[in-house]
């Protein structure tokens, strides 16, 4: 049952003029800050946005899950209801792809699913079978199968029934390591998951044909701390990884999806990276961490590595969560200071695509050539715009705004160094950004000391 006897939040807008009217861009940024949202009073362990209908779910603390409804062009976001009845913090989030139906994990060891096709929200099955904090919970994207792992290395697998409530039955228990799992991920297409470990590695699991046995099929090495996230790219092919040792590791799978080697590594975190997520449509993906920041990588042509082209601060304490909604154009952050801010990524997803994603080598080959013979009549600044024009025309349509141009020719220059003459990387575009010194601990939780028995890898 849930617990109502605290009162639920009444509905409330936030307008289209408090979005459009959030932090401006500043020069060569592609995400802004559009809005804030408050209204729960404890750390925000995690944001989710719903795979395809315009609804964001937040996680926190504070014992409760609060569900928000984005408007059709996602200028205005509406308060729909806040989730009580878990009795310790809420940690993990998932919507079902097809079932009207979210779930929720927490810190008092229960699984719960809530009936989202009606409001107010009701809890319509506990599940109780798990011994520890259950850290992370994943739904399949196709079947109506749940899986959950927890503090003690046990994993299980739940059949849910539509036709019954919504109940669900555990068909496997898996242990593995004694140590905490902190995520867990299907792979988009295939019978595969993945699941985060503390003890420093991932496993990668291979589903029955039935869904209803599996199998550790390899481990993952080369972090040296907990893995607090791990996800598939929508391609299949590709892994990311997010760890306490401040860095974003890339992996290949093999094309028998039995295995997968490391082929990048991404630094610039000064602190626990906690959480990854790939761009819906783009060759982006998006990092939060205890630096309280956020960072914006630009996958390679090949996916075999990736640079940092942005870094996003707002948040006044440790980044616990990032999600991207299904359109690409809207970031979600979650962190301790118990906000979650929204961000505008509509420049990401379309301008900056458009501008620097060229496909022709030659075309780019000259246009560096021609940057390196700027006549002294002109200013580098409005030579760069005049020439960008001419050269693309209206393949790559520049914007022509003074304030901006320095900064983004100056990053069309770092790519098309990188994507047509092979040089080092460039980890982090901005080498002047002021970030927090680190602070260590997984994933900030210093306060559950008492709570959480953590194994540090050195």
């Amino acid at each position: 049952m849930i617990n109502r006897s605290k009162k639920t939040d009444s509905k409330k807008v936030i307008s289209k003029r408090n979005i459009i009217g959030g932090n401006p861009l500043t020069e060569g940024s592609l995400c802004r800050e559009i809005t804030t949202l408050r209204g729960q009073t404890d750390t925000i362990w995690k944001v989710e946005f719903h795979p395809s209908l315009p609804l964001l779910a937040s996680a926190s603390e504070d014992n409760t899950v609060k569900v928000r409804q984005l408007s059709e062009d996602r200028l205005s976001v509406t308060d729909v209801d806040t989730l009580y009845g878990h009795t310790g913090d809420v940690f993990s989030i998932a919507f079902h792809a097809t079932l009207p139906i979210l779930a929720s994990s927490s810190f008092d060891k229960k699984v719960k699913l809530w009936l989202i096709s009606s409001v107010p929200i009701r809890c319509v099955t506990t599940l109780e079978e798990h011994d520890e904090t259950v850290h992370s919970i994943a739904f399949h994207p196709s079947d109506s199968l749940l899986a959950t792992c927890s503090d003690d290395g046990v994993i299980k697998l739940w059949r849910i029934f539509p036709d019954n409530s919504y109940s669900a039955t555990c068909i496997e228990t898996l242990k593995t390591d004694p140590y905490e799992i902190f995520y867990i991920a299907f792979h988009p297409t295939m019978p595969i998951f993945a699941t985060a470990h503390g003890l420093a590695h991932v496993k990668l699991w291979h589903l029955s044909p039935e869904d209803t046995s599996s199998k550790c099929i390899a481990t993952l090495e080369g972090h040296t701390r907990g893995v607090e996230c791990v996800q598939f790219h929508k391609n299949g092919n590709l892994l990311a990884t997010a760890s306490d040792d401040k860095t974003v590791k890339l992996w290949r799978l093999s094309d028998d999806l039995s295995s997968a080697s490391c082929i990048a590594t991404l630094e610039g975190h000064t602190d626990c990276v906690t959480d990854v997520k790939f761009h819906p449509t783009g060759p982006f993906l998006a990092t939060s961490s205890s630096d309280r920041t956020l960072k914006i990588w630009r996958l390679l042509k090949d996916n075999s590595s990736a640079i940092c082209i942005d870094t996003l601060k707002g948040h006044t304490s440790y980044n616990h969560s990032v999600a991207f909604d299904s359109t690409g154009k809207i970031l979600a952050s979650g962190s301790s200071d118990s906000t979650v801010k929204l961000w505008d990524c509509y420049k990401l997803s379309t301008e900056y695509r458009r501008r620097f994603d060229l496909t022709h080598g030659s075309l780019a080959t000259s246009l560096i050539g021609k940057i390196t013979e700027s006549p002294a009549v002109l200013t580098h600044q409005s030579y760069m715009r005049s020439l960008l024009q001419q050269s693309i025309g209206n393949v790559l349509k520049i914007n022509t705004q003074a304030s901006r141009t320095n900064a983004d020719t100056i990053k069309a220059e770092k790519y098309l160094e990188l994507e047509h003459h092979q040089v080092q990387p460039i980890i982090d575009v901005d080498k002047s950004e002021d970030i927090a010194k680190s602070h260590g601990g997984g994933r900030s939780r210093k306060k559950y000391k008492n709570k959480i028995s953590r194994k540090n890898i050195l």
